[in-house]
């Protein structure tokens, strides 16, 4: 189609597989293709080290739409532009795991990404805002995510963004010190939100925000999508923020975790689970009432580790670790689960803390 963002799937989906999986075969077999993606927008564009001219459907749906369009209000090039830095930031990080000599792409992307900043100088709407932060392209992202922050809470704590902000919109915020925020927009129930659709008996992602408005109507009759994937990309935040569990760039495949739970009060209780290639699982829990609390385990066939992570006032202690497997705990914690030294610490701690708790989940849910 040549459209940003819809086209980037040459680049991010190969990528987000391989970070997945862990296999470097969907890379090699989709390298090619990769560099070509980029090739086709440098030689296309009206401008040198941006992405300009075309058609795209730029932040499809987005809410600071002008009267009569789909397309929110978040300019095309400023979009496009951000998407061909990420996409070539993406081929550098594929070449480097396969081995191959990226320098051309390097030198590509630094180019790219200081023409941006010399041409976009300001941010005027929150999918710019996401982008700019979650793409690595502004100068000083805590102070974009700041502003972010400040232009959803002028509005009445109420996302605009359409198909292109949304899914990054709560990884910005919540990486910047605006967990609460990202919550509220993530709990809310009025239009818009993605609870909105639930009070209307939706069992499944709208295409709309409000595919069925508040007086029951529907939004359109020729475009109106009752299960549509855009907006459930929140899910990725709801396993990597709010449940924790993050793959490692430099072991991907999870052959090493990160977990960093982000909590909240006002959710009862939470539970994710992921089941990797190589039989190991990573599974979250959160106790209704207990919302403080959180248990991993992760097991595969032949070794056991498991971690316990204990979250009171916002400070959080570390549990146990058993196994072959390197693993990250919340906040800073990085070390062979093999080392001595953090066997020794780890096991004292399950001793005076872990196992009562251990023993008082087990009375109230079945351990798995």
């Amino acid at each position: 189609s040549g459209s940003a963002a819809w086209d980037d799937a040459a680049t991010i989906c190969p990528w987000q597989i391989y970070l997945t999986y862990g296999d470097k075969e969907i890379l090699a077999r989709q390298f090619d293709c990769m560099k070509k993606y980029i090739g086709f927008i440098t030689n296309t564009t009206k401008d040198k080290y941006l992405w300009t001219g075309g058609e795209h459907y730029e932040d499809w749906l987005g809410l600071d739409a002008p009267v009569g369009s789909y397309k929110g209000s978040s300019r095309a090039d400023f979009i496009a532009s951000a998407f061909y830095a990420y996409s070539t930031s993406l081929v550098v990080k594929a070449g480097k795991a396969l081995g191959e000599d990226v320098s051309c792409y390097e030198d590509l992307y630094r180019n790219i990404v200081e023409t941006f900043r010399r041409t976009f100088t300001d941010y005027r709407t929150q999918t710019e805002h996401v982008l700019a932060v979650h793409f690595n392209l502004a100068e000083d992202p805590a102070k974009t995510a700041d502003a972010l922050a400040d232009m959803v809470v002028s509005c009445g704590s109420r996302l605009q963004t359409g198909f292109v902000g949304t899914p990054y919109l709560l990884h910005v915020l919540s990486s910047y010190g605006h967990t609460d925020l990202a919550y509220t927009l993530l709990l809310r129930t009025k239009y818009p939100s993605w609870l909105y659709p639930v009070t209307k008996g939706a069992t499944t992602v709208w295409e709309h925000w409000d595919g069925i408005m508040e007086n029951g109507d529907f939004w359109s009759t020729d475009m109106n999508s009752f299960n549509h994937y855009a907006y459930g990309a929140v899910a990725d935040w709801v396993y990597e923020e709010a449940a924790g569990i993050h793959t490692v760039e430099e072991a991907p495949g999870f052959e090493r975790v990160k977990i960093a739970p982000k909590p909240d009060s006002r959710l009862d209780w939470l539970e994710a689970s992921i089941e990797t290639s190589d039989s190991m699982e990573a599974r979250g829990y959160g106790l209704p009432g207990r919302t403080s609390f959180h248990l991993f385990k992760l097991s595969r066939t032949d070794k056991l580790l498991l971690g316990v992570i204990l979250i009171t006032g916002g400070v959080t202690t570390l549990g146990c670790a058993l196994g072959k497997t390197s693993i990250y705990f919340y906040p800073t914690i990085m070390l062979p689960v093999w080392d001595p030294l953090m066997v020794l610490t780890l096991l004292s701690f399950c001793a005076l803390a872990a196992l009562p708790l251990i023993l008082d989940l087990m009375g109230e849910r079945k351990w798995q």
